[in-house]
């Protein structure tokens, strides 16, 4: 289910069509679907994910939820990144780096098929005790004229304030808003007050991170880097065959260099160095301070042979 999503065309797998896939799958599969729509994200506040999308020519992106098991008990929560195609916005991609962002919405394809496979094997089910949640930011990153620009200043549903600093960081801006939500920092009616028992999201994120671990390993961060969540990561990347390495800890120190003048942070460095780093850092302050939460930036599953050992086809749907 993963690599088939995230090997789609995207004049194919639109925002809007990726949705109805979703909707399929939930009912297939005995999820219940909800969804936040343009107009719900307007309501709920989301000015980050919205930002983003403001230059699509359709109104058809969304925060959805897959849901199933009991209300009441802390869940197990998923989110992706699930960005259909990204242009790269005004900060646009040159022509070698845009082949392939039909896959920028990899990390929601492996978010999607991991809750499948979790579900089969009871998890949310009636004999579990654990809940199970998958978010997916489902959205396009391209130019028009009411597309947003670098200097703009937007407001997540949390009321962060951030300065726009490059339009091709807009994985982070639609994952802040679903983060929020997801850990419940903002608690509303379509979140609930429940905080997850555990928060994982999964995001093409940053190119920055196949400089740091190379395209056959997917860099991962929690907000518990111990040395035993560590080696917890990296034993479950050897058992599983999708390798994973431990990122620096996510002290205090990277997120004042995000500090804005105009803004409560900046969206990214302009430098761009060490991006995943600072990424990850401003991913951090949507998530709810009570929640475990890993990071994984899977940017090389949407690269040319990336994640090579897991490789299957033009997609590896590595995550799962």
């Amino acid at each position: 289910l993963a690599r088939y999503l995230a090997a789609l065309p995207p004049n194919v797998l639109t925002p809007g069509a990726f949705r109805e896939a979703l909707r399929r799958v939930a009912e297939a599969e005995g999820f219940a679907y909800d969804e936040l729509d343009v107009d719900g994200l307007e309501a709920a506040g989301c000015g980050a994910f919205l930002s983003v999308v403001r230059g699509s020519p359709r109104r058809d992106a969304a925060l959805v939820r897959l849901s199933k098991g009991p209300a009441s008990a802390r869940p197990l929560v998923l989110v992706g990144k699930g960005v259909t195609f990204d242009t790269g916005g005004y900060n646009v991609k040159g022509a070698s780096g845009m082949k392939g962002m039909k896959g920028d919405m990899a990390g929601a394809a492996a978010a999607v098929g991991a809750a499948v496979a979790l579900s089969r094997l009871g998890v949310g089910g009636e004999a579990s005790p654990l809940p199970l949640e998958v978010w997916l930011c489902v959205a396009d990153n391209l130019i028009s004229p009411d597309a947003f620009y670098p200097d703009e200043v937007v407001t997540a549903c949390d009321g962060t304030t951030v300065e726009i600093v490059h339009t091709d960081a807009e994985g982070r801006m639609v994952l802040a808003d679903a983060l929020a939500l997801a850990s419940r920092k903002v608690e509303g009616e379509f979140a609930g007050a429940t905080k997850p028992a555990l928060l994982v999201d999964l995001a093409t994120l940053t190119g920055s991170a196949i400089g740091a671990v190379s395209k056959n390993y997917g860099a991962a961060f929690t907000n518990d880097a111990t040395p035993a969540t560590n080696a917890a990561l990296v034993a479950a990347g050897a058992a599983s065959g999708e390798r994973l390495w431990p990122m620096p800890p996510l002290d205090a120190h990277f997120r004042r260099e995000l500090e804005s003048d105009v803004a409560d942070t900046l969206q990214c460095l302009e430098s761009g160095q060490a991006d995943h780093i600072y990424a990850a850092s401003f991913l951090e302050r949507f998530v709810a301070d009570d929640v475990p939460w890993i990071h994984l930036d899977l940017a090389a599953a949407s690269t040319s042979k990336g994640l090579a050992h897991v490789r299957t086809g033009p997609a590896t749907g590595f995550g799962v």
